[in-house]
């Protein structure tokens, strides 16, 4: 039953639906996380994600929880979209699509309030690559609007980049945060995916300076409203 769920899943494109909430990110990382005040968590129940796509054949994804419950990191191992050498083709695209199964704390309701990302990118002129990730809280009380994240690279540039999301529980009032929903049990689908159009050699990564590839997720744990 969840095989086939997950297969489901990903029939889905990671591309934006109307319902979507659009989130650019930016350059740098952002002082506040939209944490600072959360209630404290320590009964929360992980399940074993599952995940497909190729960029994370299976054995190169892991999630890992922070110990205060406050973040969580998607570590991958081959998420690198490349175009080896000119005459190999000008288009590479690579995805993930990860669906992680939680059981929230009665009463209590999980917030995703910033995303994190790192890499590499190295284009030559004329070259530009995209970084795209959605993702939403599935469970009782049907499925929910997702939060679109994305950035564009535009040659030529050769560097490690950090990316972050604004607070996406601010009060601005055209914020909004993505939220689980009350207490039991729920699934977090993240689907992301690298594209890259150059002629020569080019690469895009999502990778941490330890050589896994790297996004973090801020949490904030609120009760339910």
């Amino acid at each position: 039953m969840h095989k086939l769920m997950f297969f489901c899943l990903l029939a889905f494109s990671v591309h934006a639906f109307a319902a979507d909430k659009d989130r650019p990110l930016r350059p740098g990382h952002r002082g506040l996380r939209g944490n600072e005040h959360s209630v404290s968590v320590t009964a929360l129940t992980v399940g074993a994600p599952t995940y497909g796509g190729n960029a994370c054949p299976q054995g190169t994804l892991r999630v890992a929880f922070a110990p205060d419950n406050l973040s969580f990191s998607l570590l991958f191992d081959q998420f690198v979209a490349q175009i080896p050498s000119a005459g190999a083709g000008n288009h590479d695209r690579m995805a993930c699509d990860a669906v992680i199964p939680l059981e929230i704390p009665n009463g209590m309701q999980m917030e995703i309030t910033r995303v994190d990302f790192r890499g590499f990118v190295a284009l030559p002129e004329r070259a530009t690559a995209g970084l795209n990730s959605v993702f939403n809280f599935r469970g009782r009380g049907g499925d929910k609007d997702r939060i679109n994240l994305h950035f564009d690279f535009q040659g030529p540039v050769m560097d490690n980049y950090e990316l972050s999301s604004d607070v996406m529980n601010s009060q601005s009032a055209d914020v909004t945060s993505e939220v689980s929903p009350c207490g039991g049990y729920s699934t977090l689908v993240i689907k992301t995916q690298l594209h890259l159009m150059a002629k020569q050699q080019a690469s895009v990564t999502v990778d941490s300076i330890d050589g896994g590839a790297h996004a973090v997720y801020y949490l904030n744990w609120r009760t339910c409203k």
